[in-house]
């Protein structure tokens, strides 16, 4: 069983261990995981007074808001954090008008060596106070009924703490405590009662003074109090075992207890006691001897001689009435759930964590630790498989070779560990810090590795500590890979993290989100790999000193300094950065082959592989000197226009942060919603502004999404809003815009080099078929006008470098209705570190070569065009927006990890990408049509083939679906496999393209 230290007291002194106490909180960025749910154990719930609202803690070190019909995420709230514990939170209150959250744990001990309280305003999120200077850290919080005061229970024996919740000023403190405060509780009328671990319960009056100091029968840790809502009388729950006891007020006399029956329930405690609203039932929960399954007891209290039983299968943390005669609960593996009236099934939120808090033996290492295994879920028996070489996750049922997590265990002989903070290793007693526990164990023959609740030990064979490493959560397991050289751990934010054995230091963390299977690799100095939408589940929290509310920077809206997958690959041994044809029927580096779109490469140039950046690389102390504006959503509400059309109202604030901001873009929904004109900031709002946005939306839910560039990086404020159901017109018609490119002739590639960069044969006719299609689409309904511009071999306009460009300009006309679509044919490829390139019609070779070398990791090129060049003018469009691309091999377009990283490749690049194929097959041409094979699929299908439904319109996800089984039924198998890609985030697979009529 797991029991955590915030269960316990903890001595004033316990952070002396630590490192010496700053007088502010730390500037330094500090990486997180950070996704839609927590990402650690949630240790306390509560309800909004409007039920529809809940608000949860965690030792993630984050308060969050969730909509309580379908734990949808509202709010994410962040208090200054440190090291180790600092900024874990374990107690939560609510005041009764719903305005304030009040939150505190292990808080300001690290640069004060002593507690504060943090207070939220509920409604903007935004940090308001900082109740400071109190004696010990927070154990229990609870406001009085009418909201006017503030109960602080502390830790140790700093007692309670009664405070003016708006002047903040101390009205009573009892410090007559033998142990910490576990609990707080306010009667209707003003009483207030404490629960301790010291075996008392001490009630006070309504002017605080000491009332009555009784000890518990049968409970001698006392775990919570609660008062009945008619305030007669008190629920004690027991860390000892599975009892609750009912009090009678005034007496304290106890009048029922409330036991588990024997061989009926798998409780050892019933530690969460509570009421319901109406004072109908009294529900209880505790810690089980299972790891996977415990119970939720509810008594009727018209009959108190028998329970109902609730299976959960989860570890429950912590319990509170929600509704008339239900509760919310919070689970050690960062999941909620709600139990409504009578409910005999409990209703419970996903959890994106992906590990459980103890791993059957399904977690595995490959020898050279490049490889690791882990369960989807503790109840699935597939596996997750990353493999850092190919920065790749799959899934699998097993994967040979790889070695269980406890191989090396039976050599160690470890007793008096599970929850005890006295363990013996191989006959000698080990000392640890004070309340710190061990949580995990592996080794080798020389060597043991102990996982703790905050740290990672190592021993030699003597059972003399080596080294020991802070680690940013408990770590639930420990292995080693088959070579002795990587230490790899678990922790309780889902991360795996690897760790040099020689000294303990942290070299790769890698969190996969269970749900989305979205994944991240980063090093600790920022650099990162990740899937499509990966780099937003990891980011950086910067402190703003005392009692501010911090900053915190998601990886994606930094892509452009910090996403180095050949960095990444480099980390652990010496690896290949460019793959190489391993089948004899693939073409061979400087060769072209027949029918196959080839990416470009050059014969004899070796790959380097980078194991550090270049010199003048941004690094994450530079973070600062390009932090994004702060962005704030003031207010968000829907009106209807006397056309009978449903606008939301946005009003937006932001400030700059480092460099002065230049544009604002608001998105609903994913598709950019400001005309380009709208966005440009006047030269007095460049340090601050605040503007209201008018935009057409839907009913239900809609997400808005606010960035504010300053030229570096982008702002980010992004925020859920349910818009009522209204009468709602037909949206008007909007345009499209249409821009085609297409290169067969290379007029400045000499002949000499020719068989290295190819002229091709279809890529002009691509270009003007797709362009033809689309163009007669204009009678369609479904736009007003078509705006078609080609750029080919043989049009008006050829396709060099500069006219592409003055193209490229057309989007910046398109309004919110409208729908724009680039497509892309001709040589594509890529440098190292994922920056693509386009080759024009007058691209010259020396770039391509320098590119290809790695002599220009920039991203720019004087006579090519790179992926920036594309994106950001795309992102000057408001409405749809599309990028088709079938440039030699479509992974190309974004290096490495190309058909997974569109949005890491900009944070405002929100618009669908179709691929001609996987990142590691080439793109073929088809003789038979002339055309790319890819291209060829999509013109059929836009003229009728693909409309499944036979509405006359076309999704992107119709188109695509469409085109990857034709194309695997028509491709070339001598050059290998081809599979077109669609890559859209959210539901932008669902943007439509006309019927398309042929000339």
């Amino acid at each position: 069983m797991i029991i955590k230290k915030t269960l316990f007291g903890m001595a004033a002194g316990l952070l002396l261990i630590h490192k010496a106490y700053a007088a502010v909180p730390s500037s330094d960025p500090v990486i997180r995981v950070d996704t839609a749910y927590h990402s650690g154990p949630i240790y306390g719930v509560e309800p909004l007074p409007d039920n529809e609202r809940l608000v949860t803690i965690s030792h993630d070190k984050t308060v969050k808001i969730w909509r309580s019909r379908d734990f949808k995420l509202l709010k994410t709230l962040r208090i200054p954090i440190g090291d180790a514990y600092e900024g874990n939170l374990d107690s939560i209150a609510v005041s009764p008008d719903g305005k304030f959250i009040a939150v505190g744990g292990w808080t300001c001990w690290q640069w004060d060596q002593q507690g504060c309280v943090y207070l939220f305003d509920a409604a903007t999120g935004k940090l308001q106070h900082s109740i400071e200077r109190l004696k010990n850290i927070i154990g229990a919080l609870q406001f009085s009924p009418d909201g006017k005061v503030l109960a602080i229970g502390l830790h140790g024996n700093g007692g309670v703490v009664f405070v003016d919740a708006q002047s903040f000023q101390v009205l009573a403190q009892d410090q007559e405590y033998g142990e910490r405060v576990t609990g707080l509780s306010f009667s209707s009328n003003g009483y207030a009662v404490s629960a301790s671990n010291d075996g008392y319960l001490r009630v006070y009056d309504p002017q605080f003074k000491l009332a009555a100091r009784v000890k518990v029968p049968e409970i001698n840790r006392i775990a919570d109090s609660y008062f009945s809502p008619d305030g007669k009388r008190l629920l004690v729950g027991s860390y000892d075992s599975p009892l609750i006891q009912i009090l009678s007020l005034p007496q304290l006399q106890v009048e029922h207890s409330l036991r588990t029956a024997p061989g009926q329930s798998s409780l050892k405690t019933l530690r969460g006691a509570v009421w319901s609203q109406s004072g109908e039932f009294i529900y209880g929960a505790g810690d089980s001897d299972s790891v996977h399954e415990t119970e939720i007891l509810r008594w009727r209290i018209t009959d108190l001689s028998r329970y109902e039983t609730i299976k959960v299968a989860h570890r429950i943390q912590s319990i509170r009435p929600h509704g008339q005669n239900g509760v919310i609960f919070s689970t050690e593996d960062a999941s909620i759930g709600v139990i409504n009236d009578q409910d005999s099934v409990a209703r419970i939120s996903d959890t994106h964590l992906v590990q459980s808090p103890i791993m059957s033996d399904e977690f595995r290492v490959s020898a050279d630790g490049k490889q690791v295994t882990f369960p989807v879920s503790i109840t699935d028996n597939r596996d997750f498989m990353f493999d850092i070489e190919r920065l790749s996750l799959s899934e699998s049922g097993s994967v040979p070779g790889l070695k269980p997590k406890n191989r090396t265990q039976k050599r160690i002989q470890l007793t008096h560990w599970q929850d005890n903070t006295t363990p013996v290793l191989n006959g000698q007693p080990l000392r640890l810090e004070p309340f710190e526990e061990i949580r995990s164990f592996s080794g080798t023959g020389k060597q043991t590795f102990l996982g703790t609740d905050w740290l990672l030990r190592a021993y030699d064979k003597n059972n003399q500590l080596s080294w020991k490493t802070p680690t940013p959560g408990a770590v639930w397991n420990v292995t080693v890979s088959g070579d002795d050289k990587w230490i790899v751990a678990v922790l309780s934010d889902g991360s795996v993290r690897w760790y040099r054995a020689e000294d303990g230091q942290e070299s790769l963390a890698l969190f996969v989100d269970r749900l989305s299977r979205e994944w991240v690799l980063w090093r600790p100095d920022g650099y990162y790999a990740s899937s499509e939408n990966g780099d937003s589940l990891i980011g950086w929290h910067v402190n703003r000193g005392r009692g501010n509310e911090p900053d915190f920077y998601r990886a994606v809206q930094f892509e452009k300094q910090f996403y180095r997958p050949d960095l990444l690959r480099a980390q652990i041994g010496a690896m290949q950065m460019a793959a190489n044809s391993s089948a004899d029927s693939n073409p061979q580096p400087g060769q072209a082959s027949a029918g196959t779109r080839q990416a470009v490469t050059l014969s004899g140039i070796m790959t380097p592989n980078f194991a550090e950046p270049a010199p003048g690389t941004f690094t994450l102390n530079q973070l600062n000197e390009i932090a994004p504006p702060r962005i704030q959503i003031a207010s968000a509400r829907a009106v209807q226009t006397p056309e009978g059309a449903t606008e939301l109202e946005l009003t937006v604030e932001a400030e700059k942060n480092s460099r002065p901001m230049q544009d604002v873009t608001v998105y609903a929904n994913l598709l950019p919603v400001a005309a380009n004109e709208e966005r440009r900031l006047d030269v007095n709002e460049t340090d601050t502004f605040r503007r209201t946005f008018r935009f057409p939306v839907s009913g239900g839910d809609n997400l808005i999404r606010v960035e504010v560039n300053n030229g570096v990086s982008l702002g980010l404020a992004e925020q859920w809003v349910e818009v009522p159901a209204m009468s709602q017109a037909a949206p008007p018609k909007g345009d499209l815009y249409v821009l085609a490119v297409g290169v067969n002739r290379f007029d400045r590639i000499s002949a000499a080099d020719k068989n290295k960069v190819p002229d091709l044969k279809y890529a002009v006719n691509d270009a003007e078929k797709l362009a033809g299609l689309l163009g007669n689409s204009a009678s369609n309904d479904g736009f007003n006008q078509v705006h078609v511009q080609l750029l080919t071999d043989s049009a008006q306009l050829p396709p060099s470098r500069q006219n592409i460009l003055a193209a490229l300009k057309v989007f910046e006309q398109a309004g919110p209705n409208d729908t724009v679509l680039l497509f892309l044919a001709s040589h594509g490829f890529s440098d190292q570190t994922g920056n693509y390139y386009f080759l024009p019609q007058d691209g010259e070779y020396n770039d391509v070569e320098s590119v290809l070398s790695g002599r220009n990791l920039s991203g720019k090129a004087s006579t090519l065009l790179s992926w920036t060049d594309f994106f950001d003018n795309m992102r000057k469009a408001a409405g749809r927006r599309i990028l088709i691309v079938d440039t030699c091999q479509a992974k190309s377009i974004f290096g490495e990890f190309d058909a997974r990283s569109l949005r890491k490749r900009s944070a405002a690049s929100l618009f669908p990408l179709l691929l001609a194929s996987k990142g590691d097959e080439l793109s073929q041409e088809y003789e038979p049509a002339q055309h790319g094979l890819f291209t060829h699929t999509l013109l059929e299908g836009l003229q009728g083939l693909a409309d499944y439904n036979h509405d006359r319109r076309i999704t992107l996800a119709e188109l695509h679906d469409f085109s990857v089984p034709l194309v695997k039924k028509l491709h070339n198998p001598s050059a290998g496999a081809q599979t077109p890609q669609l890559i859209a985030p959210g539901s932008l697979a669902n943007i439509e393209l006309p019927l398309a009529q042929s000339n």
